[in-house]
């Protein structure tokens, strides 16, 4: 997982229920073997790229990059990514509805 990627979980969950929560959440996360990846220049070079031509956020664009990165299907049920699978740009593990 993108650390842009883990900051919006963690804001996220923080606006939706406090600070404690969001730090749990981000402790367990790491305690189960997810590997926080951090961004490089190149990174943030390429997801600007992917968000100028693709209607996603700017923190997707940077799981999309990684998953691009590391050849990894992206793992998602957020239809923002679906124009990039239809353009082969990504592959998704859809778990989605």
């Amino acid at each position: 997982m993108s650390r842009i990627n883990l900051g919006e979980i963690y804001y996220s969950t923080a606006k939706s229920f406090d600070d404690v929560t969001a730090t749990a959440l981000v402790r367990q996360l790491t305690a189960i073997f997810v590997e926080i990846v951090s961004v490089s220049d190149a990174d943030v070079d390429a997801a600007a790229k992917l968000k100028a031509h693709y209607s996603i956020s700017y923190a997707d664009a940077f799981a999309a990059v990684l998953s691009i990165n590391r050849s990894a299907a992206l793992v998602t049920g957020d239809p923002d990514f679906l124009p990039l699978a239809s353009d082969g740009v990504v592959q998704l593990h859809w778990i989605g509805a």
